[in-house]
C-alpha cells in the first residue's frame, strides 16, 4: 500500500492502523517533490519522513532536478543511501527522478 507521507497525520495514522489490523499489506511510505529542487539534506529528511514512524516497510522519494549536470541525477540515490544508514531497522529505499533526466532511475531500481 503506497501511502503519501505528506497527508494529514491523523488520517494517515487511521489508515495505517486499519491496514495493520485488517490486511497483510506491506506499507510503502512515499513523497513526491514535483517542480521543486531540494538539497541532499532535505532529500534525506524526506526518506526518513517516509518511514512513517517505523510503520513503513519501504520508503519511496520522487524528486525533480534541474539538469543532469553536477551529478544532480544521482541525488535520489545518494540521499537514499545516506538515509538508510541513519535508522534501525533498515528498510528499502526507492529513489526516482522525474522527467527525461530521470528515465534511468525508473528502470534500474531493484525490486523489493
Amino acid at each position: 500500500l503506497d501511502v503519501e507521507s505528506a497527508w494529514d497525520a491523523a488520517l494517515t495514522d487511521k489508515l495505517l492502523s486499519d491496514a495493520e489490523e485488517r490486511y497483510t499489506s506491506l506499507i510503502l511510505g512515499s513523497h513526491h517533490v514535483v517542480g521543486t529542487h531540494v538539497s541532499l539534506d532535505d532529500a534525506v529528511g524526506l526518506y526518513r519522513q517516509c518511514r512513517m514512524n517505523d510503520r513503513a516497510h519501504g520508503a519511496k522519494v520522487v524528486l525533480s532536478i534541474d539538469s543532469n549536470e553536477n551529478d544532480e541525477d544521482q541525488l535520489a540515490y545518494v540521499a537514499a543511501k545516506k538515509a538508510s544508514k541513519l535508522d534501525e531497522p533498515r528498510i528499502p529505499n526507492i529513489g526516482l527522478i522525474l522527467g527525461e533526466a530521470g528515465s534511468y532511475s525508473r528502470i534500474i531500481n531493484p525490486r523489493f
